[in-house]
């Protein structure tokens, strides 16, 4: 099937298209109803045609639909499905009302502080199952994080998360992910660890709280080299209002040093809610 058949009313194992809700260079995403279900909403998320030939993006959405599996957590998206209809692999997941976090920030492009520690909170909660069951996500950033109605966050995108003891689906020491989100490691074509998840989501709460990520406005190699060179700029440059401690504690997750970051995802978010608590604003 040609991807310009990706399009509202097609029918594609049992679900009929709905509005694109996202895309990227493997898949693309649509709300959809189920038919068996008359006005069930979800989420479709279709391989590509062009890469329906190429093993490794095939094997990543297996994978995607493997690795949460089991996982009952209201901050990770969900894999209902993997299906194949006529040659079109799609993976069926929640429909989220409120989009991604990246839309969000389009619209509302620096958060309360309040609510970038909410998000924390919840993305924390979220990291932390997939950590426990030694898995790395490997790719947070704002368009892999879906809001609900309610705005509650939960990550999905898990086509580049590995477990540890799970076969790599990448050359050795290639860079995966995306530039602004890297931990320095990574792009010194180190293995992805739970510290290198934890810096990413440091990175997207610096976005959140200062309106954009560290080492905005350059080039994906000026940025990568920035991660392994530079300091992130204060974001209090950004957010006077944000207390010194919760800046702190949000450029600790920043540390070159993976030993250096906080333990968990959980743990930072318990870092800056304490610093939040020491300095009312």
């Amino acid at each position: 099937m040609d991807v310009a058949a990706f399009e509202p009313g097609a029918l594609i194992g049992g679900y009929r298209l709905g509005p694109l809700l996202g895309q990227g260079a493997t898949g693309v995403v649509f709300s959809a109803e189920a038919m068996a279900d008359p006005g069930r909403t979800v989420a479709l998320k279709l391989l590509r045609p062009e890469r329906t030939s190429d093993d490794v993006a095939r094997a990543r959405f297996g994978r995607e639909a493997r690795l949460v599996r089991g996982i009952a957590s209201r901050h990770l998206v969900q894999i209902l499905e993997l299906g194949e209809s006529d040659g079109v692999i799609f993976l069926v997941m929640p429909f989220y009302g409120g989009g991604s976090l990246a839309q969000h920030l389009r619209r509302v492009p620096r958060m309360a502080p309040d609510d970038a520690l909410r998000l924390a909170a919840e993305l924390g909660r979220g990291l932390d199952e997939l950590h426990e069951r030694q898995i790395v996500h490997r790719d947070v950033k704002p368009s892999n994080v879906l809001l609900d109605t309610a705005g509650v966050a939960a990550l999905t995108d898990f086509g580049l998360a590995r477990a540890i003891d799970s076969t790599r689906l990448t050359a050795e020491g290639q860079i995966v992910g995306t530039a602004h989100y890297l931990a320095p490691e990574l792009i010194e074509g180190r293995e992805a660890t739970e510290a290198s998840d934890i810096y990413a989501l440091g990175c997207l709460l610096y976005e959140g709280i200062a309106g954009q990520p560290p080492f905005a406005g350059r080039n994906p190699a000026e940025i990568a080299y920035a991660h392994l060179t530079e300091s992130a700029a204060d974001p209090r440059v950004a957010c006077p209002e944000l207390p010194a401690e919760v800046a702190d504690a949000l450029l600790l997750a920043l540390d070159k040093d993976p030993a250096h970051r906080p333990t968990s995802a959980t743990a930072l978010s318990t870092m800056l809610r304490a610093g939040r608590r020491a300095s009312p604003v």
